[in-house]
């Protein structure tokens, strides 16, 4: 979840200017999706998902590669070495 939100925003979710305030807001699970970053319902859903507050809510990994997200987007079989 972390992984995925710092991807595509550029920053992790509870960042903050001060480690106990990042501490507070990772405590609280308190982040906000940025509004000047689009980001499709899918990616939204699955970054909540597995931002969820109680570990054993969040999904698998094999729940996540099915996810609306996985399953609306293409995914190259390979990536040329460029990349």
């Amino acid at each position: 979840g972390c992984i995925m939100y710092a991807m595509i925003f550029g920053t992790p979710p509870f960042e903050t200017q001060q480690v106990e305030s990042t501490y507070k807001k990772i405590r609280s699970n308190d982040y906000r999706f940025p509004e000047n970053v689009p980001i499709s319902e899918a990616a939204r859903e699955l970054i909540k998902a597995s931002l969820h507050s109680t570990p054993e809510c969040r999904p698998s990994i094999e729940q996540m590669l099915n996810s609306r997200f996985f399953a609306e987007q293409v995914v190259p079989k390979t990536l040329p070495e460029s990349a």
